[in-house]
């Protein structure tokens, strides 16, 4: 009997609560409608993600359709459940107009010794359907516009019942010993040092920006740094911003906590309208409530925001419409001015929280983002890991596809990382900052994240200092790895299409 391994696609996916797996046929049967389901039984708990596809037909019982083994991946809320749990998980795709007949197939996920859980495409038989041949089968279902194409999923070992982990070390903060140990010698040291440089800045140059903001395919890639891990990235037509901080402290209230040292290098009232926020997880420094809501009610309406996991819910809390949040190796494909552009969310080692109650409840990582002209990454924040070597390899097909090879810039944070025996494992230093442009294999690479607020206890201008003997260690020349000034911008070459 021959088989079929369909194309497959899941980003649509939403879930809920159910009554009981083995009743969730016939209440699909009886009630009309025609979604499939993800059944995640946990601990007693039923739960289930139902996927958006309006083109399936309701279950035939006695028709089913083999299916070769294969990997798919899920998002948001039921990538959560399905990563969680070390019990089978069900996915029950019914329907007839499908294949164009009714059938039915069994997705399940397991967990076996030792081995990561995977979520896959596992055989089931029923009653004499098959279809005429693999290649009009597949036909069909790209026509009947229900499914996804197919996705290679890593296992999900950073999802936990907690929430999220890291995928090459357990837990980067430390004991509450540690930290009033920490804050204790600071105090004794009077700690940070003040800086002996100041933070660089220069006059935006607010005509290019606004010029090149409506630029579409002519826009010129260029990035401004506005300050911290905040910077506005213009390319295939689109106005990105990253980690938005434009408050004047790095804290949830404004009377108290880490101040800024200097303004922001374009103000939120002189941004030319954002297309896109992209959010690298939620610490006060990185999603600011007054910046967001800001931003959301810009001229011209919300952008999209792009966040990890456990993050739109507190967008949506603030009255935030358009958000879309994202597990590791997911991505979104937006459709700009200058074409199609490719958002993808890729691990970084580090931990989330805005308060004593919600450590590592929402995801955090790094964007790698792709457009016909540029390819950029931001690190957000990150302790050094074999995560940047691993994104360098899942994209390196994907960039060979154009000439200029690997990323046209990266991000990288390069500040708060003292002292090293409390920051390492959260916050790279300068040489690890360089050994991750190298482990992307970025063409040149800028750093972020110093200068704005003093979060440890090296100095605002230890990266003024210390990059320059950095790269010399790794042999990385000063125009690859470069700091810009607040407010400064720096124009790149379009790359061309092979």
């Amino acid at each position: 009997m021959r088989t079929f391994r369909p194309p497959l696609d899941c980003e649509d996916i939403e879930a809920h609560g159910v009554g009981s797996p083995q009743w969730l046929l016939s209440q699909e049967k009886l009630s009309g409608t025609n979604n499939p389901a993800l059944l995640a039984p946990g601990h007693g708990t039923q739960r289930s993600a139902e996927i958006a596809a309006a083109a399936l037909a309701h279950l035939d019982h006695g028709q089913y359709l083999r299916v070769e083994t294969d990997q798919i991946e899920f998002a948001g809320l039921a990538a959560q459940i399905a990563g969680q749990y070390f019990e089978t998980v069900s996915v029950q795709i019914v329907g007839g107009e499908l294949f164009g007949v009714h059938a039915a197939a069994l997705w399940q996920m397991r967990h076996a010794g030792s081995m990561r859980p995977r979520l896959c495409l596992n055989s089931c038989i029923g009653g004499g359907f098959m279809p005429k041949s693999a290649s009009e089968a597949a036909h069909r279902a790209r026509a009947s516009g229900s499914v996804l194409q197919s996705a290679s999923m890593p296992a999900k070992q950073h999802h936990t019942p907690e929430g999220f982990r890291n995928n090459y070390t357990g837990s980067v903060t430390k004991s509450f010993g540690d930290f009033l140990r920490w804050q204790v010698n600071r105090i004794r040291q009077r700690l940070p040092p003040a800086p002996t440089l100041p933070t660089p800045r220069a006059a935006a140059d607010l005509d290019f920006v606004k010029r090149n903001a409506g630029g579409g395919r002519q826009m010129i890639p260029a990035v401004t740094w506005i300050g911290h891990a905040t910077a506005l990235v213009q390319a295939s037509g689109l106005n990105v911003l990253t980690d938005p901080i434009f408050s004047s402290r790095a804290s949830p209230v404004q009377f108290l906590g880490p101040v800024r040292a200097q303004p922001p290098g374009i103000s939120i009232q002189d941004l030319p309208r954002i297309d896109l926020v992209v959010i690298s997880h939620n610490h006060y420094d990185h999603l600011d409530r007054g910046s967001v809501r800001a931003l959301a009610d810009q001229p011209g309406g919300e952008p999209l925001f792009l966040a990890p996991l456990g993050i739109k819910a507190w967008l949506e809390g603030l009255g935030i419409r358009r958000a879309i949040e994202l597990d590791w190796w997911e991505h979104h494909i937006h459709e700009g001015a200058g074409g199609p552009v490719e958002f993808h969310f890729a691990p970084a080692q580090h931990w989330s929280g805005r308060s004593l109650r919600d450590r590592n409840k929402t995801l955090w990582g790094a964007w790698a983002v792709f457009g016909a002209d540029f390819h950029w990454f931001f690190t957000g924040d990150t302790g050094y890991s074999q995560d940047f070597s691993d994104a360098r390899q899942r994209y390196a097909a994907r960039q060979s596809l154009e000439r200029g090879g690997g990323f046209d810039i990266a991000l990288i944070a390069v500040g708060a990382c003292l002292p090293r025996w409390f920051m390492k494992m959260q916050h790279v230093d300068l040489e690890e900052a360089v050994q991750v442009h190298l482990d992307l294999g970025a063409k040149r690479s800028l750093g972020v994240h110093w200068g704005t607020f003093a979060l440890a206890d090296d100095p605002l201008d230890q990266p003024l200092h210390e990059l320059a003997a950095a790269r010399n260690l790794k042999g990385v020349p000063e125009e690859s790895f470069f700091l810009l000034p607040v407010g400064g911008t720096r124009q790149f070459a379009r790359r061309t299409s092979a």
